[in-house]
């Protein structure tokens, strides 16, 4: 988590510069309100172009607004790290009868803030059951646009992991996909399917 928050915070202090389209430069110019707080333009105040600095490219441009709301629109040094059934699975705190729903990491001689987060408080069920309420994924069909319709269908279907396997953690460095014994599910006492194997394999 040091080197990852070592990475951020260069990150951080070296933003990208505006990357901003024709159009856009011209909706500025006949921008009337400001886009963060949605007020109007008085005819005292600076317009300014706020962008979004941790992006390279891709017209970072997001909108017209006041120079005072775009100093207070600032990047957040907190970064949220996302765990199902978080708080049922961890006991580095006290957990009493109004279980916790986040906490925050902080990493000495670094700016950057980890909040973990237990998503299993707001979304109540499994991944693969939460997973089989979207439909059609317009946000993964437009970055894997290029993909085959079995291509895609091996992306949008919950996969095996073998959790138990991954100790000691240098076996996060292999390449291989690990035997189908690996996937052994100790907390469900139950065996990879065949089936399961396959389609990972495929992937």
């Amino acid at each position: 988590m040091k080197k990852l928050a070592e990475d951020l915070e260069t990150l951080f202090r070296c933003p990208f510069d505006i990357d901003i389209s024709a159009k856009q430069a011209y909706n500025f110019q006949k921008s009337t309100h400001c886009h963060i707080c949605e007020q109007p333009f008085e005819p005292e105040d600076k317009k300014v172009r706020d962008h979004f600095h941790l992006l390279p490219y891709n017209n970072n441009y997001r909108g017209p607004s006041h120079e005072g709301c775009n100093i207070n629109y600032q990047n957040s040094q907190v970064v949220p790290v996302v765990f199902h059934n978080l708080s049922g699975r961890i006991d580095l705190l006290p957990i009493t009868k109004e279980k916790y729903i986040s906490f925050t990491k902080h990493i000495e001689d670094y700016p950057i803030h980890f909040r973990f987060i237990d998503s299993f408080r707001f979304m109540n069920s499994r991944l693969s059951t939460l997973a089989s309420y979207l439909e059609n994924f317009p946000n993964l069909r437009s970055q894997f646009a290029k993909l085959s319709e079995d291509h895609y269908k091996l992306l949008t279907k919950k996969g095996i992991m073998p959790y138990d396997y991954f100790d000691p953690f240098e076996r996060f460095n292999e390449t291989c996909l690990p035997p189908i014994d690996a996937f052994y599910n100790i907390l469900e006492n139950k065996p990879c399917s065949r089936r399961k194997y396959l389609r990972a394999q495929d992937i």
